[in-house]
């Protein structure tokens, strides 16, 4: 009884270590696609602004 009292603990630690690596990675990922969105919005600012002064010309 103890024995599996014992596992079922560390069966619920490794449970909830891997659910907080994979809340980490996800917020990781989350960053990382914020950032890239950003990069992304910016470049197609300065494309925008080109073409429009171009336009004008």
């Amino acid at each position: 009884m103890l024995e599996y009292l014992l596992w079922r603990v560390g069966s619920l630690w490794s449970g909830i270590s891997a659910a907080d690596k994979a809340d980490r990675r996800a917020k990781e990922q989350l960053d990382f696609a914020k950032t890239q969105f950003n990069t992304e919005n910016e470049r197609y600012k300065k494309r925008e602004e080109e073409r429009l002064e171009a336009n004008k010309q």
